[in-house]
């Protein structure tokens, strides 16, 4: 059992989704605290959960609001959940061993968080929020979401292809995974698709059927089309106009 007690010592410390880093964070109290530890004996199947491996660790049983479902299948994986995210209407599905998947406070997820592979990462920041999304997640890559972003419906951001290509003369893997970052208070309309590679700055929008498959550097911006382009710059948004809070979506001088 030493990759249960590697697991609970704090090595990870450095992967604390939150911004204060200290013992009182969410990270250090799920690293010290009561997470569920599975293990090659404690494989647990439901009708939402099934968990089969050696040394995964989920703390989904601390969240407030009970988890649509969760299936692992591999070892040594982390699911982190602060206990005030809203995953009700949203499955996780791991095929895969190493990895780690970090979900923030107040967020509230709706769709699937897919990992498939080794080692690879997916952290969703504080009070974002998600309609019917799917995170793809392998290669050994990563996707980041950033704080109070707004995701619509029929969404998908992927940074690996799932299926590999070859170059026939190397025989080596020319696909491999690429990270995608959304800034903070990024607004994803409907039907968006972001690709591996990609970064999307911070304040900035994205209009309904883009296609995101270079990076949108500047922030407070408008974004839209295939590929997405820049269509107006100096914007700022808010979920509702009482919600408007000025000094939180000005990221021009960041």
């Amino acid at each position: 059992m030493k990759g249960i007690t590697r697991a609970l010592s704090g090595d990870n410390n450095d992967l604390c989704p939150c911004e204060a880093q200290t013992s009182r964070c969410f990270c250090q109290s799920f690293l010290s605290g009561p997470a569920r530890i599975m293990s090659e004996i404690d494989i647990t199947s439901t009708s939402s959960m099934h968990i089969a491996g050696i040394d995964n660790v989920t703390n989904h049983m601390m969240c407030l609001v009970p988890i649509k479902s969760l299936d692992i299948r591999g070892s040594r994986n982390q699911v982190r959940l602060d206990p005030s995210a809203n995953l009700s209407d949203c499955a996780i599905m791991i095929r895969g061993s190493g990895n780690l998947i970090i979900v923030g406070k107040n967020t509230r997820l709706r769709g699937l968080i897919y990992v498939y592979g080794n080692k690879s990462l997916i952290r969703i920041g504080p009070e974002t929020t998600t309609e019917t999304v799917r995170f793809s997640v392998g290669g050994r890559a990563s996707i980041t979401i950033g704080r109070d972003c707004m995701l619509s419906r029929n969404i998908e951001i992927r940074c690996f292809d799932e299926h590999p290509i070859y170059d026939l003369d190397t025989k080596e893997e020319i696909n491999n995974g690429q990270d995608v970052v959304l800034g903070d208070h990024v607004w994803i309309g409907e039907g968006v698709r972001v690709v591996k590679g990609t970064t999307i700055a911070s304040g900035s929008i994205v209009g309904t059927g883009s296609l995101v498959s270079e990076s949108l550097t500047i922030p407070n911006a408008i974004y839209a089309g295939i590929p997405a382009r820049m269509i107006k710059q100096r914007i700022a948004w808010a979920r509702e106009p009482r919600l408007m809070n000025w000094e939180k979506v000005n990221f021009l001088s960041e």
